[in-house]
């Protein structure tokens, strides 16, 4: 018969109980963006959302092109990051989290920052002779929120501002010849990004023109 000493069976017990807690240490830590989709387009100051395991308790470090933009210590895992400290462009977001052990896991989303309102090129014919032409955009309540008189051949860019929160706008592109001629066309629902004047089939939703001719 095996007989086995007292301190042998201490000692795998010891063993025993050591591997079973490792086993039911804290899950692998995960996290992800709950708030922004894959090459979102955002302005101004944008909210960035994480989801993380109930039990995570750690930091979550954002950065662009390896520059801090934000930094959570504590849930909820969120901060406002402020677009406008970089140019229009496409860029990668990546997140660190670091839980208090040490684990770290690193994840990225591609986000597209756009605070120019309206980009155009008018064509070299666009505008008839003796007529000129301005473009303006208003919000839903109406109010013009940017613009601008243009010519042929301009390369036109209408920045935003950070009391223009508006995912959409209505573009109003008027012709004039003072004091007896005016045409204007209007477009609602436009986002922000290029557009390309009077192609009302690319256009979300076109509301149509009006022509006012007098014979003074």
């Amino acid at each position: 018969m095996l007989k086995i000493s007292l301190p042998y069976c201490i000692s795998i017990l010891s063993v025993i109980f050591i591997a079973s807690c490792q086993e039911e240490k804290e899950p692998a830590l995960t996290f992800s963006f709950s708030n922004l989709r894959p090459d979102q387009i955002v302005w101004n100051s944008t909210r960035v959302d994480f989801i993380t395991s109930s039990t995570f308790n750690g930091t979550i470090e954002v950065t662009i092109d390896g520059q801090t933009i934000g930094e959570i210590s504590r849930s909820p895992y969120q901060f406002n990051w402020n677009t406008r400290t970089k140019p229009d462009g496409t860029y990668t977001l990546v997140a660190i989290a670091t839980s208090p052990n040490g684990d770290r896991q690193e994840i990225a989303q591609h986000v597209i920052v756009r605070n120019t309102l309206l980009i155009f090129d008018v064509a070299t014919n666009q505008i008839p002779t003796g007529l000129r032409a301005f473009i303006f955009l208003s919000d839903a309540s109406g109010k013009i929120i940017a613009q601008r008189e243009f010519k042929n051949g301009d390369h036109i860019e209408l920045p935003g501002s950070e009391s223009i929160n508006d995912a959409t706008f209505t573009v109003n592109e008027a012709y004039l010849a003072y004091p007896n001629y005016l045409q204007v066309y209007s477009v609602s629902e436009m986002t922000r990004g290029s557009w390309g004047l009077n192609t009302p089939d690319q256009s979300p939703s076109f509301v149509g023109y009006i022509e006012l001719k007098s014979q003074v």
